[in-house]
């Protein structure tokens, strides 16, 4: 799959979990806490970043060859990356800092800012 597909499918993905994350936000709230309180649904809230993340990031390697579409993916790909080890590694922090974050950050504002991201993206795989 090239660049451009992966982060229009990354874009769309955003946008989506975005307008959920607006749209249904007691719902996402309470599946949060569902995984943040089991300890196997938080392994695999790492594990999966982990797969996907060093499965992207050997597609696409570091270049230092400027910004582009490829830059963009390599970018994504390490931050899925590292997601998913912070998540194995520092589950406990990693546990805490979602509380802290839904107890004063709302859910409707981060879907907002998800969905602002995944526009971006999309707009950017368009250029």
């Amino acid at each position: 799959m090239t660049s451009v597909a992966l982060l229009k499918v990354f874009a769309i993905y955003s946008f989506v979990m975005g307008l959920s994350m607006m749209v249904n936000d007691q719902r996402i709230k309470k599946s949060i806490e569902e995984i943040i309180s089991s300890p196997a649904l938080t392994f695999i809230a790492g594990l999966l970043p982990l797969c996907i993340g060093a499965i992207l990031v050997v597609g696409y390697p570091l270049t230092l060859d400027g910004m582009n579409k490829a830059s963009a993916m390599t970018v994504i790909s390490y931050a899925i990356l590292c997601a998913g080890v912070y998540r194995l590694v520092f589950t406990n922090h990693w546990i805490k800092t979602v509380r802290k974050t839904m107890a004063y950050f709302p859910i409707r504002l981060t879907g907002v800012i998800v969905s602002i991201l995944g526009m971006y993206m999309f707009i950017i795989s368009l250029s």
